[in-house]
């Protein structure tokens, strides 16, 4: 269900319009909120937290010894 204004409800309320995704993340505007699609390496509502595969390999390694 989208959600609209205007007389005759035809202006759709784009959440997408202020462009929430960060890093490059790709809006999807659903029924009264947003959804981003985050690309690789990236995390969160709004795709705001990089993913360090680093520091994730290196407490791997560490907690394998």
């Amino acid at each position: 269900m989208l959600y609209f204004l205007g007389a005759w409800c035809e202006v759709n309320i784009d959440e997408c319009i202020s462009m929430p995704c960060q890093n490059g993340g790709t809006c999807i505007d659903e029924a009264d909120q947003y959804h981003c699609v985050c690309p690789n390496g990236f995390f969160g509502p709004d795709c705001e937290t990089n993913i360090d595969e680093c520091l994730s390999t290196t407490a791997n390694k560490l907690s394998n010894k």
